[in-house]
């Protein structure tokens, strides 16, 4: 989860320069500055990320599931008396993987 928030922090900072390259762009071409490839890398970065950013944050409340799961099957101890508990939680993380796939390629464009 923290990874996934510094790279979004990231991901938040290089379309910010992007969209801010871009208005200066806008504003008037300089013989010596303008380039037709870096317009059109600036407009694909921006594109890219913003594609990322709409996959990401629905992964992100999907994901948490998992991570219900599988702390309960590793935390309750063997042979106590929940040994179905904790292999319905193995059972439903499995499932939940397997929908997860699903909703991965859902969000996809």
């Amino acid at each position: 989860l923290m990874l996934h928030t510094c790279i979004l922090q990231a991901a938040a900072f290089v379309y910010q320069f992007n969209k801010r390259e871009k208005k200066i762009i806008k504003k008037g071409a300089v013989v010596h500055m303008y380039s037709v490839s870096r317009t059109f890398q600036l407009n694909e970065n921006i594109s890219l990320i913003q594609m990322l950013l709409r996959i990401s944050i629905p992964l992100v409340f999907s994901c948490t599931p998992a991570f219900i799961f599988y702390p309960v099957y590793k935390l309750v101890p063997p042979h106590i008396g929940y040994d179905g508990l904790r292999y319905f939680s193995v059972e439903m993380y499995d499932l939940w993987l397997a929908i997860y796939v699903g909703l991965i390629l859902l969000c996809l464009p």
